[in-house]
């Protein structure tokens, strides 16, 4: 089946030993372990803020970047996105500057929105990376409820938040699941177009949908049981100052330990799964379905009691450029109304066998995969943001450092935008 607005990714995921869409070789994971700590394998981290700084200089430039596909993404190109077998549609055009400002708020009425008066729908690009954490956006998509409020849907597969950050700033991406980082509070802090404007998952409070993962050699002799053993020892972590900081912050924090007192090395989330093969890393705090993969493989065993860090934390969110929300606000609020409409659809049916099938083509996995870790991610029939875990997060970057460039945490309302989604509630009425 041929999703709409998507590339079908070139082969199944767990087929292959190493599940990174980037195409890095396992020699080349072992080798980033190399360097000193702190440091990442594949592109320079230092401050998200580069990232963004350097699309604001580039986006004149017209780069582009291989969309959800086997090529890798750059953070720091414009992202392109797949063919999409929906109609052509209207696009904005491009606005003449970057500078970001107080978002324009989505119309009063509750009236259903609709295409406008031409028929054409309005394109929405839409950037994710892959986890089942965005089963709500892919469902929007690709089951027809963003189309169904007039938006023709382009979803941009990238790396990882770094990756979309600086696009969504400057306007070329119009919307993107994101989890929470430093960089984005950085980024907001100094201008960067973009707010929060809805959940997009949660970690369940109950069982084990975030697995702590010890290497299986370093397990089965007795090395490492449980996260209280790490000390010393290397893991990894997907991006500094992001919601896997912040889950390994506060696992750590269980046995009185710290992030210093372990050996810590930044790679790509498929890239964790190799190094957990090769030996390069111990140990891993993984996304599902990615934490059943290493399972499934061999590679690593699962520790229970050490695994959900944080249980109940909302650390990923939907944002929306501010480049949207002021140009085309009601192209915002649209979406929005089709996004609400995409997350019922998978509380209410989260095993159907359709939505299973989408994650499935999207993602890469099996469909035995995507069932197994069903419940991994906690969805809400009326997306609204938590702000206590917004503060949370924020708090504990800030206390360790990450945002050096603020001198003082940001306050929520400068982070949230909740009337788009005030709005699409307001008109579709309560969950049934």
């Amino acid at each position: 089946m041929r999703l709409p607005g998507l590339a079908r990714p070139s082969g199944r995921r767990e087929e292959s030993a190493c599940l990174c869409y980037s195409e890095r070789s396992e020699e080349s994971v072992t080798q980033g372990l190399r360097m000193p700590h702190f440091v990442r394998h594949d592109k320079g981290w230092h401050g998200i803020a580069a990232l963004a700084l350097s699309a604001l200089l580039l986006a004149s430039c017209g780069g582009a970047a291989t969309p959800a596909s086997s090529a890798p993404a750059s953070p720091s190109a414009p992202a392109k996105p797949a063919a999409s077998t929906a109609p052509a549609s209207a696009s904005a055009q491009p606005a003449t500057s970057t500078a970001a400002s107080a978002a324009a708020k989505p119309a009063a009425s509750g009236a259903a929105a609709s295409p406008g008066a031409s028929g054409a729908l309005d394109k929405v690009t839409i950037a994710y990376v892959p986890t089942t954490a965005e089963a709500g956006l892919l469902v929007t998509v690709n089951k027809g409820y963003a189309k169904q409020y007039g938006i023709d849907a382009q979803l941009v597969r990238l790396n990882s938040g770094p990756d979309i950050l600086p696009q969504v700033g400057t306007g070329q991406i119009d919307a993107a699941g994101i989890g929470i980082t430093a960089g984005v509070f950085s980024a907001v802090a100094r201008g960067v177009g973009m707010r929060i404007v809805a959940d997009l998952a949660a970690y369940p409070k109950d069982g084990n949908p975030l697995p702590f993962l010890v290497r299986k050699a370093v397990y089965d002799s007795g090395q490492v049981k449980s996260a209280k053993d790490l000390k010393g020892h290397k893991i990894a972590m997907n991006a500094p100052g992001g919601i896997n900081e912040y889950q390994w912050i506060k696992l750590l924090a269980k046995y009185n330990l710290t992030l210093d007192d372990v050996q810590t090395t930044v790679m790509g989330i498929p890239d964790e799964i190799v190094a957990l093969k090769n030996g390069a890393i111990d140990a891993s705090i993984l996304a599902e379905p990615n934490g059943s993969e290493a399972v499934n493989n061999g590679y690593a065993v699962m520790v229970p009691e050490d695994s959900n860090p944080v249980p109940g934390v909302q650390g990923t969110f939907l944002v929306f450029s501010s480049k949207m929300m002021q140009e085309r606000p009601d192209v915002a609020r649209r979406f929005m109304m089709g996004y609400v409409k995409g997350v019922r659809d998978v509380v209410a049916h989260p095993d159907a066998p359709d939505t299973i099938k989408i994650q499935s083509d999207v993602l890469g996995f099996s469909e035995a995969v995507i069932r197994q870790q069903l419940g991994a991610s906690a969805f809400l029939a009326d997306p609204k943001v938590d702000l206590d875990s917004i503060i949370g997060e924020q708090d504990a970057f800030f206390k360790r450092g990450e945002m050096k460039e603020m001198s003082a945490p940001l306050p929520v309302d400068k982070l949230v935008d909740s009337s788009f989604l005030d709005a699409a509630l307001k008109a579709l009425g309560p969950a049934s």
